[in-house]
């Protein structure tokens, strides 16, 4: 059965995560699972690592700036396009953002590409992306108006919203923390290390 979680979001450190800020970060705290929204390197990840002890359930996504391989090289669960079960919840995955260049150097996708993967997975109560889903302005700064840039959005990730109605929506890239809502889904831009929290269906 689903119970209240307290998750660990680690996004965009981009190599600034020192034991010292994670830990000023889940001092005195009980970690249910770590959630990896991308764009972290190497020493990010290994900071996780020591601190967090072993038994936390460590899964995510990539972003446009990691390899393919980041996350299972270090044993964390790679969620892009699939969906796993973790107490009691089903939590799905989009890594990567919207394709911005011409390069085999970062994982990017067109609109095309993201509808036809999401098309595929199953419907899940909390959604892990790098990149926000296109349909939605979220006023932040270049990303405001960016209808083929780098911030410009995946169609795919809306797509998913409207058909299946997630409960949570957990995403980076944007360097910045808000909270929005989407219909029936709460939606949260994460940026490095954050402390979020999941209620159980029926709670707000």
């Amino acid at each position: 059965m689903a119970r209240d979680l307290t998750v660990l979001t680690i996004a965009d450190c981009h190599g600034t995560l020192t034991e010292k800020k994670l830990y000023r970060r889940i001092k005195n705290k009980t970690v249910d699972a770590v959630f990896f929204l991308g764009d972290n390197y190497p020493n990010d990840v290994e900071t996780v690592i020591r601190l967090v002890p072993t038994y936390v359930p460590k899964l995510g996504v990539v972003g446009n700036h990691d390899g393919e391989d980041y996350l299972t090289r270090f044993g964390v669960l790679d969620l892009h396009g699939k969906t796993t079960s973790l107490f009691g919840y089903t939590i799905g995955g989009f890594g990567g953002c919207a394709k911005y260049r011409i390069t085999k150097k970062r994982i990017m996708y067109t609109n095309k590409q993201s509808e036809r993967i999401l098309r595929k997975m199953p419907a899940c109560d909390i959604l892990l992306t790098h990149d926000r889903p296109r349909f939605q302005r979220f006023f932040m700064g270049d990303a405001d108006g960016d209808i083929c840039g780098v911030h410009s959005g995946l169609t795919g990730i809306g797509e998913f919203l409207k058909q299946h109605h997630p409960r949570y929506l957990f995403f980076g890239h944007y360097h910045v923390r808000l909270l929005l809502y989407y219909r029936h889904t709460q939606m949260r831009c994460c940026f490095r290390a954050e402390i979020c929290h999941i209620k159980r269906k029926g709670e707000k």
